[in-house]
């Protein structure tokens, strides 16, 4: 992952958390397509402990995956521990 994506998804972490809503929604394409696998498509709540996957293309996140356990995370990044 490319230090500039990184950024990315750190700024929207920042904003998110600061409840600045507009501003973490600005890196994000708008056709993005966002997966739930933790929750089936429950995102309505506050949840602790998940994991994310993010893809980023061309400064925009394009792809936004939620995976219940860290080894699916790193699996559906092409990675693993």
């Amino acid at each position: 992952m490319s230090q500039e994506n990184v950024e990315i998804v750190r700024f929207i972490l920042d904003a998110w958390n600061r409840r600045d809503y507009s501003a973490a929604l600005e890196p994000f394409a708008p056709d993005i397509r966002v997966e739930d696998y933790a929750f089936g498509g429950g995102l309505d709540a506050t949840y602790d402990g998940n994991w994310h996957v993010v893809t980023v293309r061309d400064g925009k996140v394009v792809r936004y995956r939620i995976l219940q356990t860290k080894p699916e995370a790193l699996e559906a990044a092409g990675l693993s521990e």
